[in-house]
């Protein structure tokens, strides 16, 4: 049985209706030392599905919300401002966080504001956020070493090339090069019984859950973020 807004034919998967699905995340560039840049992915069809873009009135109420991933704040009533998430200004689809820290984590997702169609007070599905991604900032040590012997450069070359292998975040329904590698990889450690094919499917999404679960000891979202993705290019 289907409720509200999904009580009528539909022809999206099945798994699309049943909940109200987080929003595809934003794409974090750019990441310098106190700066990186973010933009909003394709949102062609998530608000008006008769629409191939995303309307001016929907990217009116949308806005960016980041901050520290791993800030430790007191429990206290109201929070710290420095320990309450920032805002960017409404209806940006690319803009930069500047005033980051060097070398730490961070996070940042954009959020719907549905304020002005809610006709009941309280109005607790005002908004709609989107998964969120993490990004780190480039460290301030990164230039503390004075010199840098051959072997060291060679070895810094080598982690680059690895790092580049996963060159973005990958969630469920996405396809690619990277989704084949990430379901390779997933083959040989043995949390994937199929075959690769490029394709993010539901199996795939159970097995990085497993893999981020049982090998990261981290929360399983099934999103291969940035702290996966680095537990990934160790594993290769």
């Amino acid at each position: 049985m289907l409720f509200g807004a999904y009580a009528h034919a539909d022809t999206r998967h099945p798994m699309d209706i049943m909940v109200l699905r987080p929003l595809p995340a934003p794409i974090v560039s750019e990441v310098a030392t106190t700066s990186a840049s973010v933009a909003l992915p394709d949102l062609s069809g998530w608000f008006d599905t008769s629409s191939s873009t995303l309307n001016d009135v929907a990217k009116q109420s949308i806005y960016f919300q980041y901050g520290e991933l791993k800030q430790i704040c007191p429990a206290i009533y109201p929070p710290l401002p420095s320990c309450m998430p920032k805002v960017t200004a409404k209806g940006l689809a690319t803009t930069t966080l500047n005033d980051l820290k060097p070398g730490t984590w961070y996070y940042v997702r954009y959020i719907k504001d549905s304020s002005i169609a809610c006709i009941k007070a309280p109005c607790p599905t005002n908004e709609r956020r989107s998964e969120q991604t993490t990004f780190l900032t480039l460290g301030s040590n990164l230039a503390t070493s004075t010199a840098t012997s051959s072997d060291d450069r060679g070895s810094e070359r080598k982690n680059e090339n690895k790092q580049k292998k996963f060159k973005r975040d990958l969630w469920y329904r996405t396809r690619g090069d990277e989704v084949k590698t990430l379901q390779e990889l997933l083959i040989k450690l043995g949390f994937l019984k199929d075959e690769a094919t490029g394709f993010f499917g539901v199996n795939t999404l159970k097995a990085v859950k497993s893999y981020q679960r049982e090998v990261m000891h981290i929360p399983p979202t099934g999103k291969v973020g940035p702290l996966t993705r680095s537990s990934l290019h160790v594993e290769d």
